[in-house]
């Protein structure tokens, strides 16, 4: 009977052993499933990577050119602000002086009738 015995202690130590051997390449399978996607993405990062500095440099660029675009046009709306203001008031200016030249067109008719008609004979 002791034969028997260790028959069916080896048969288990022989299931163990199996067991540990396929949870031991699982596990070599496991690493080099982590080594593999870590290597994909240290290999994949780096174009990722490019246009994403690139974009950082054209944004400074870009935000600058905004930025004097909307000075210019500050200043653009600024000039055109004064140069209404400067014409309302040069239309003051010359309002009065028209009102004094109508007032006085019969006689400057008067003073040109003659001279018409004198050059006329």
């Amino acid at each position: 009977m002791p034969s028997l015995s260790y028959r069916l202690l080896d048969l288990s130590f022989v299931g163990l052993d199996l067991l540990l051997q396929l949870v031991d390449r699982v596990l070599v399978l496991v690493v080099r499933l982590a080594l593999l996607l870590g290597l994909h993405r240290q290999l994949a990062q780096p174009p990722l990577l490019l246009p994403h500095r690139l974009l950082r440099l054209l944004v400074a660029p870009l935000l600058r050119l905004d930025l004097d675009l909307e000075l210019a046009h500050a200043v653009l709306q600024l000039l055109d602000d004064l140069a209404s203001a400067l014409h309302r008031r040069r239309l003051r200016l010359v309002q009065p002086r028209l009102q004094l030249l109508h007032l006085q067109p019969h006689a400057a008719a008067v003073v040109s009738e003659p001279e018409a008609t004198g050059t006329m004979l």
